[in-house]
């Protein structure tokens, strides 16, 4: 379902690029303690908004590497917009792992190690591209062991906790 509907918003949104959205998916796995998160941007969008957080420019070119520096810049703005908690207060660290980059759209990819015990809750805070797109929309697909649901953040709702 989900697929579908971030299908409808790639293909729309590449047609009719007034549309600002972003995409994350979290993917839980509880038995080898591990979230792999990916955050999916208009590339335009993406370097504009960096533009302006970091106040310089940064080459997310799609046929090369992110320099330590662009990876710098990059970690600075996810990490200051986007934030998940696991069981209230257990923040856990992300490191980049790789991006992917096509004409249109850039993907960045991130894994983390969770907390051990069992996930009771999950806070959520996502303010990714909202100081640039007043109407952003930000589509987050949880994927807990394999169990997937999906939540719809924007300018007026940009915090979420889920409990299990």
């Amino acid at each position: 379902m989900y697929y579908f509907i971030f299908l409808i918003l790639t293909c729309s949104g590449m047609l009719f690029h007034p549309l600002h959205f972003s995409i994350t998916n979290i993917d839980i796995n509880s038995k080898l303690h591990v979230a792999e998160i990916s955050y999916q941007f208009f590339a335009d969008d993406f370097k504009n908004m960096l533009q302006n957080h970091e106040q310089t420019v940064i080459d997310l070119d799609q046929n090369k590497d992110l320099t330590p520096q662009n990876i710098e810049a990059v970690n600075d703005y996810i990490f200051s917009a986007f934030e998940v908690k696991f069981n209230k207060s257990e923040k856990i660290n992300l490191d980049f792992q790789y991006k992917k980059h096509d004409e249109a759209l850039i993907r960045l990819y991130y894994k983390g190690e969770l907390p051990m015990g069992e996930i009771e809750s999950i806070t959520l805070v996502n303010e990714l591209m909202l100081d640039l797109y007043e109407d952003q929309t930000n589509l987050v697909i949880i994927s807990l062991d394999g169990e997937e649901k999906g939540y719809t953040f924007n300018y007026r709702k940009k915090t979420l906790n889920i409990e299990y």
